[in-house]
């Protein structure tokens, strides 16, 4: 508006319902004359975001007083003339590379006062409500931020002879990748980079020769990026390329052909002489931003920053302690979350920007311990619930065109966030509202044919997920099973909430049923631990993996056996220890530590928390796996992962439950248990947002006493554990000595 960003969207939907965005602009109007520009994209394909139907389409309206505003056959538009068509795509799940000729368009369109003349009238002009446009929604979550971010520092610097035929390249990753072979990287000396105002000064390439220096963020980032030239002499070409971490040489990362879904996160801006400000369309997620500058015969000087483009989250959560390394790995957590949250929690910012729902369902729970909002997650429910199978099971992620993404396990896990809606918000209703949807669910899982003796079986049309790991999957899993009966479990407390007595009962008889089966067929009364399965040829398995066993205690199975689970799997793992079977990912082994510090193992959980996320904080973000420990300062050259994975970054809540002492008890946040772990740091302190209000924890360890503090707002109770405390109900602000030799 008048030149000023107002904001980007529609958020990520359907088209038969797509959902608009109101854009207050008052602040970007002038009395009189105003223009409004508009930048649409649209790719011609679906990608892990949304579901192309064969057509484009702009519709806009407002009104203020007596002024109506509409979108009509008056408007006038034209193709971008200085974007190149035929570029690869960005990855196998994203749009397109962004080639862009700043000789074609000089982008004064954007701040005209008067209509371009070589724009023309739209083309067809279709009435509201046509398809496949039936309907619109609100969009339910506020437009994403654009707050501008300039990079920390430059931290590497190279220079090399352009490759051959360079000015052609449909894929600029793959030319550079070439390039960056044989390319020494060293300390930035020849070029010049100001971080107060982002302006970086390169020394001239000379013709057919590239230089290149690399930005570091700090952190994830994920947004559009702004470049401003002053005087181009107009041969330059400025290639972009973004990465999540460095090389041993210290020069940016570049994946291997057919790796990291083929990710090729780079464009091309051509400039024009004189003065130049461009700024890209799509949302690319990365630490390190490589300018690499080709055909300069002179200086050049640009300015770059990144148009942050994340959930607007009020943040109202915080964690500090006595201990710098926890602290960092709380910041590389919260930093990671808040990258992958964009119009819907997504797995990464910078390879998919998908919203897968085993992902959310993490992130949510990170989130609700940052602020609490729960319309992403609300938003996301709905959004999973749409795009399904017609034997009832949902897409592992939607909107998407993977229609070789659908994850059973991944079904029940949607389940269970309605669930974890209600576990935050107090409000049954969502379930309520779906509970047509839950049902188709249960119906596949109910059909004879995806069941062997009355126990779930692989499906060999659609993909077993469980987790990253070589459980057992084929035949009849136990872990799917044991998700079945925790699901059941958590449905019919739903049930109960809402006053839907009949199908509480149904959900009770059917899980009582499937848990009987489990003991008899899958429980190994010998060893005293679930077995991993029943193989396809019908043999039990011989393994014993830590997953199922965490998913029995969680689901209170076996009881008399959880002590031996406990001691031949779960602590035994976590202190380091070989066990048998399968291991978890970064992702699942928050279950393992949500059980542990049910247990009262927190010092356990904490210690190889700190073990394995520590090596981490030099990445800035959180892995998709535990691909780096202390001594290996890089990942292997086989990592076809990222740094940038927020189903990892699940420490936020352990450490406020852990060391804050905060773990909810009742749905709403109307009762909480404190008990926090005087281990691994000298004092913490903590706040959590809750539908109530900020809850206040802090303790601090002095010479012979630990004092220990905790506010709750009005609305909230909890039960206290503190060595030579134990109190029930307390409220409002609270305070103890604790003996120090209790500690």
């Amino acid at each position: 508006m008048n030149g000023k960003y107002a904001g980007r969207g529609p958020a990520r939907g359907y088209q038969r319902c797509w959902p608009y965005d109101v854009i207050d602009i008052a602040s970007l109007l002038r009395i009189g004359h105003n223009w409004l520009a508009v930048e649409a994209y649209n790719p011609g394909i679906s990608t892990f975001q949304y579901l192309h139907q064969g057509v484009a389409g702009f519709i806009c309206a407002a009104r203020w007083d007596d002024l109506t505003l509409v979108s009509d056959g008056q408007w006038i538009g034209r193709v971008d003339p200085a974007r190149r068509w035929d570029t690869v795509r960005l990855s196998q799940q994203l749009n397109y590379q962004e080639h862009v000729d700043l000789h074609r368009d000089d982008r004064r369109w954007i701040t005209a006062r008067s209509a371009p003349t070589d724009w023309t009238r739209p083309v067809s002009v279709r009435p509201f409500g046509a398809m496949p446009w039936h309907d619109l929604e609100p969009r339910r979550i506020p437009n994403l931020g654009h707050e501008q971010l300039l990079y920390n520092a430059a931290v590497a610097e190279s220079c090399g002879v352009s490759g051959e035929a360079w000015s052609d390249w449909r894929d600029i990753q793959a030319g550079w990748r070439l390039e960056r072979q044989t390319a020494k990287w060293g300390k930035v000396a020849s070029a010049r980079y100001d971080p107060q105002d982002g302006v970086l000064r390169l020394p001239g390439s000379g013709a057919g020769n590239w230089h290149a220096v690399v930005l570091d963020m700090g952190r994830p980032g994920v947004g559009t990026f702004e470049l401003a030239v002053e005087a181009a002499a107009g041969s330059e070409v400025v290639d972009l390329y973004a990465c999540e971490w460095l090389d041993a040489d210290g020069g940016p990362h570049v994946p291997g052909p057919g790796t990291c879904c083929e990710a090729a996160m780079a464009g091309r801006v051509r400039l024009r002489r004189g003065a130049n400000a461009f700024e890209t369309f799509q949302l690319i997620g990365h630490r390190f931003l490589t300018m690499i500058v080709r055909n300069s015969d002179n200086e050049l000087t640009l300015r770059i920053r990144l148009r942050h483009s994340v959930y607007p989250l009020q943040e109202a959560g915080a964690f500090e302690s006595s201990d710098a390394v926890v602290n960092d790995i709380f910041r590389i957590c919260k930093d990671t979350q808040r990258a992958c949250m964009l119009d819907a929690y997504v797995d990464t910012p910078w390879r998919e920007q998908a919203q897968w729902w085993g992902d959310a369902r993490v992130q949510a729970w990170n989130t609700f311990h940052l602020s609490d909002d729960a319309r992403l997650l609300e938003r996301g429910i709905r959004q999973i619930a749409t795009q399904r199978v017609p034997n009832g099971l949902t897409y592992g992620h939607a909107p998407t065109m993977a229609h070789g993404c659908i994850l059973p396990d991944f079904s029940l896990i949607w389940c269970l966030t309605l669930y974890d809606h209600y576990w935050q918000t107090g409000q049954p209703n969502l379930f309520a509202e779906l509970w047509p949807e839950v049902e188709r669910v249960l119906a596949y899982f109910d059909d004879p044919a995806h069941q062997a003796n009355g126990l779930l079986k692989h499906d060999p049309r659609y993909w077993l997920f469980l987790d990253w790991s070589n459980l057992q999957k084929e035949g009849v899993p136990t872990l799917l099973n044991l998700w079945y009966i925790y699901t059941l479990a958590r449905l019919a407390e739903l049930a109960e909430a809402v006053g839907m007595g009949d199908a509480r009962q149904e959900l009770d008889n059917r899980r009582e049923a499937v848990t009987a089966l489990a003991m008899h067929h899958l429980f190994d009364e010998r060893s005293g631990l679930f077995r991993d399965g029943i193989l396809p040829n019908g043999e039990p398995s011989e393994t014993h993996s830590i997953h199922n066993q965490t998913l029995a205690i969680m689901s209170g199975l076996a009881a008399e056996s959880h002590a031996t689970m406990w001691s031949q799997s779960l602590l035994p793992y976590l202190r380091g220890d070989a066990i048998e079977g399968a291991l978890p990912s970064s992702y699942w082994v928050t279950y393992i530590y949500q059980t542990a510090r049910q247990a009262g193992e927190d010092a356990v959980v904490l210690d190889h928390l700190i073990r394995h996320w520590r090596p981490m904080i030099r990445f800035g973000g959180c892995s998709e796996w535990f691909v780096v420990d202390d001594t290996t300062p890089q990942p292997p050259t086989t990592y076809d992962g990222t740094f940038s994975h927020a189903w990892a970054a699940h420490p936020i809540y352990h450490l406020m439950g852990s060391l804050g002492g905060l773990v909810q008890t009742q749905p709403g946040w109307r009762a909480v248990r404190f008990s926090p772990a005087f281990v691994q740091v000298d004092w913490c302190a903590i706040q959590v947002p809750t539908p109530h209000g900020l809850i206040r924890s802090a303790w601090q360890c002095n010479d012979d006493r630990i004092t220990v503090e905790l506010t709750l707002p009005d609305g909230v109770r909890a039960d206290v554990a503190l060595p030579t405390v134990a109190e029930a109900g307390v409220t409002g602000t609270c305070r103890w000595n604790v003996p120090v030799g209790e500690r």
